[in-house]
């Protein structure tokens, strides 16, 4: 899936309705959007469908320096028109989890998938209790060893040739293997 828009209620029941999985990427939407895209997407397909979230890590807000340096980046692009204006970051920086959540347990998917980390156990127990079959990303052994423990019901193994759009836990990479997609799923 591809979060921020991209899969449309006709795209995902088209895919299930041809006997494929059809996966939303809903990390940057909002909870009312999330109800109303699974609303009429189940209109559409009775088969199954997935809804992916992040697991974003905590953010540290900028400073004022950061901001003031970055603005200065920005109003030195050339050929930038004047009336555009570039707003400082304010938190939140992203949507509530369990807030986002609220309509996939109401709509009750056949997948809740996850990557760049591991939920909370609430959220890996209330799928469990409902029936969701839960899935999460990992790009290392260590990752796998982790989504195990979790309670996942499967492991989405995701390689090296996914280059630099790949669901690790560390977003900075440090410890990433590079382990190919076989050479992963011959250690996991």
């Amino acid at each position: 899936p591809m979060a921020g828009g991209f899969c449309t209620p006709k795209l995902i029941a088209a895919f299930a309705n041809a006997g494929a999985i059809g996966s939303f990427g809903f990390a940057y939407s909002k909870p009312e959007s999330i109800d109303e895209t699974l609303v009429a997407t189940r209109a559409l397909t009775s088969g199954p469908i997935n809804a992916n979230f992040f697991i974003f890590p905590e953010v540290t807000p900028p400073t004022e320096e950061d901001i003031a340096l970055a603005m200065a980046a920005l109003n030195e692009l050339p050929d930038l028109p004047a009336e555009i204006q570039f707003p400082a970051p304010k938190s939140p920086y992203f949507y509530d989890l369990h807030a986002q959540l609220e309509p996939v347990w109401r709509h009750r998917p056949a997948m809740l998938t996850f990557h760049f980390g591991v939920p909370p156990p609430d959220v890996v127990q209330h799928a469990k209790d409902l029936g969701i079959t839960l899935g999460m990303t990992a790009t290392s052994v260590e990752e796998g060893n982790a989504i195990e423990r979790a309670g996942a019901d499967f492991i989405i193994a995701q390689g090296a040739e996914a280059g630099g759009h790949r669901g690790t836990f560390d977003p900075m990479g440090h410890g990433d293997q590079w382990l190919s997609t076989e050479d992963l799923l011959a250690d996991l």
